[in-house]
């Protein structure tokens, strides 16, 4: 399996911009913003999403379902994922899991015209009661945000949590991807920071190797790991 080149050799453990508490406001807020167009273009969320949770939910299409949302950015894909999914005659409503009080006040303005959304602002960790026991845990793109240390037990409560699957979307540690999004960041995402954050995103990202050793760190719970162009994909393997 090819390696990644040599500056993306070991997975960077640096803050993104985004992460940290006194970042510009207004950056912030123009980068959730942009999150929408990544997101489209990007990071196949949607197609994941398609076939895996959707999917699911056409089986048993009169059965109402909650997924929840870990790190839900600027709400773009709990907005589309309950639009999709009613106009596929499914019933869904979302939980979007924000700790960033910033991110929350972003999302509750984003998603205010959608009552099958509910913003909590609470770390992932935090959560407790039967409210929170849910169909579907999903997160997209908040794993490399994590020290290695963190994985596993995000995995593994996720794992506990979701009834019926896990969707973990994150990305490959590669130069083609870091190529291919320092060409089109530095196009269209001007005056936030979505080209710096998300070329270090990449930095941070995992390697084949990496991403298994994340499941052995979780040997009691059955996640599978699969590679897909040019992001790296981990969900419950009752999925495949």
């Amino acid at each position: 399996m090819r390696r990644p080149c040599f500056f993306l050799k070991t997975r960077s453990q640096k803050p993104e911009m985004m992460d940290l508490p006194h970042s510009d406001k207004e950056k912030l807020y123009r980068t959730l913003r942009h999150f929408s167009l990544i997101n489209l273009f990007f990071t196949g969320s949607r197609k994941l999403l398609r076939r895996t949770v959707l999917r699911d939910m056409e089986q048993s299409p009169k059965t109402h379902r909650v997924l929840l949302e870990i790190g839900s950015g600027g709400g773009d894909t709990a907005r589309w994922l309950i639009k999709k999914s009613r106009s596929m005659g499914l019933s869904l409503s979302i939980i979007c899991c924000e700790k960033d009080p910033r991110a929350v006040e972003f999302l509750r303005t984003a998603c205010a015209k959608e009552p099958c959304i509910t913003i909590v602002e609470a770390d992932f960790f935090d959560l407790s009661g039967p409210a929170y026991e849910v169909d579907y845990v999903f997160a997209n793109h908040l794993l490399h945000h994590l020290a290695d240390a963190q994985i596993p037990p995000m995995l593994t409560q996720a794992y506990q949590r979701a009834r019926r699957g896990v969707v973990f979307n994150d990305l490959r540690r590669s130069c083609m991807a870091y190529v291919l999004y320092f060409f089109a960041a530095s196009l269209f995402f001007r005056k936030s920071f979505a080209r710096k954050d998300g070329l270090l995103s990449i930095q941070k990202g995992f390697t084949h190797d990496e991403a298994q050793n994340m499941l052995r760190a979780c040997p009691d719970i059955p996640l599978v790991t699969r590679g897909t162009f040019p992001f790296r994909c981990i969900w419950k393997s009752s999925f495949l």
